[in-house]
């Protein structure tokens, strides 16, 4: 099950209709840009989770008080 699952994904990365991941500097520079953008996304959206969770943990200790 495993082994077919390898081979089908080899044959899909290995076909020559795929365009090649960066063909031109310009797309790989777009991409790039791609990449810092969804990573400073994914920050911020970690910082905002971890000050809902320190919000949530405080509210809860002054209502148990």
């Amino acid at each position: 099950m495993s082994d077919e699952g390898s081979t089908k994904l080899g044959t899909i990365g290995n076909s020559p209709s795929f365009p090649p991941p960066f063909s031109t500097e310009r797309d790989f520079f777009i991409s790039g840009s791609l990449m810092r953008q969804l990573e400073k996304f994914s920050q911020n959206l970690m910082r905002t989770s971890v000050k809902k969770l320190l919000l949530r943990l405080a509210i809860a200790v002054l209502v148990s008080e």
